[in-house]
């Protein structure tokens, strides 16, 4: 087939990360006889980091890469399939798409098939005409959770026999020969093996639940001098509030007294992050709305029990009494009082831990995954 991943974002965090992996696992596909099954394209900004990544894999991967901010010479007829890997991207196409159905019908050639892969969660309704012209382009939507699925039905202008659960996945066999040991993970931290740590390795952003979950660990540490507190992630790229809250944050750790100050490990971007999931005891996603969350797949097979919001895509895989503990977004007490429930339970969280794993392995796995994401790219 020849492919076209569109995807023209100005940052890199893990939704893009994840939309060159799809590309990535079309681009080295290959027959029973060797033979590569696609000819992938990407249309990309070459100012965006998003580039810089598919460039450098065509070290070793044959991209076609197309530069710019529309199809501009890329004919849309000469694609199977173009799959735009967010609403902007629709909403910066759709106009050329939409043309070259019609000239299609003209010419009599056949038109490629459309896919939205929605990475981000859509709550507000699309109902309206200009909206509905724009997604009659489309022949399938996308998502990668239940949740999901269940809100565009409600606010997408498309049947919703036309959307798709597209799980996401982990490449679990690589990352787990990565992953550190905890004694390995917790040393490179600074952080003492006895320790009871809890954290989070995500974005800081108020969507993603960074001041209720600073303000629930930092209260518990008061009376737990056993807890450390570990914060992994940068604030999200070319937002001035994540900034803000950021340097908030790290100003307000500055005012706690030496003894807590000293278990507040607030580390910003670290590479190879995903290897130090091992680190933690207790994993929390406090996010408000997650589409889905690759660093919950990720500590879940790193056998870490986790805690998220009862929200998005987090209670398909972060199962009460099963995996870990479900909390109401944007509400510090909340996730205060599952913390102690959490850290009160502590018999369970070996069990917890080998039930994500053996989730993560079972349902997960990337090349599982990619199988059904191709045999819904190849269905009528």
């Amino acid at each position: 087939m020849k492919l076209l991943h569109v995807y023209q974002s100005p940052s890199f965090s893990g939704a893009e990360a994840y939309a060159v992996e799809v590309a990535e696992h079309h681009a080295t596909a290959k027959d029973e006889a060797g033979r590569a099954l696609n000819d992938v394209t990407f249309l990309v900004k070459k100012e965006a980091p998003l580039y810089q990544r598919i460039k450098s894999l065509n070290t070793t991967i044959r991209f076609g890469i197309s530069i710019g901010t529309s199809f501009g010479e890329i004919d849309p007829l000469n694609f199977d399939a173009i799959i735009l890997h967010s609403t902007q991207e629709l909403k910066r196409h759709w106009p050329a798409l939409a043309l070259s159905k019609i000239k299609a019908k003209l010419t009599g050639r056949k038109t490629p098939k459309v896919v939205l892969y929605t990475h981000i969660w859509i709550s507000h309704s699309k109902v309206d005409p200009l909206h509905a012209l724009s997604y009659s382009v489309l022949d399938r939507v996308w998502c990668s959770s239940q949740a999901s699925k269940e809100t565009l039905e409600r606010n997408l202008p498309i049947a919703s026999k036309r959307i798709d659960v597209v799980r996401y996945g982990r490449r679990t066999d690589l990352f787990l020969e990565n992953l550190q040991t905890k004694s390995d993970a917790r040393a490179k931290l600074s952080i003492p093996e006895d320790a009871l740590v809890i954290g989070t390795m995500s974005r800081v952003d108020e969507g993603k639940g960074s001041r209720e979950l600073f303000e629930a660990v930092t209260d518990l540490m008061q009376s737990r001098s056993d807890i450390h507190f570990l914060m992994i992630g940068p604030p999200t790229d070319g937002d001035p509030k994540a900034s803000d809250l950021d340097r908030e944050l790290t100003e307000a750790v500055s005012r706690m007294s030496l003894v807590i100050r000293s278990r507040i490990h607030k580390i910003g971007r670290l590479e190879a992050g995903s290897t130090y999931l091992s680190a933690f005891d207790l994993f929390v996603l406090a996010t408000y709305k997650e589409n889905f969350a690759l660093t919950l797949l990720e500590s879940l097979l790193a056998k870490v029990p986790c805690l998220a919001t009862d929200s998005g895509g987090s209670p398909d895989v972060i199962r009460p009494h099963t995996t870990g503990w479900l909390f109401l977004p944007g509400s510090t007490d909340s996730l205060r009082s599952t913390l102690l429930t959490a850290i009160d339970q502590k018999e369970k969280w070996a069990e917890f831990g080998n039930n994500g794993h053996h989730l993560v392995l079972e349902n997960f796995n990337f090349e599982t995954v990619m199988r059904d994401l191709d045999q819904k790219l190849r269905a009528p």
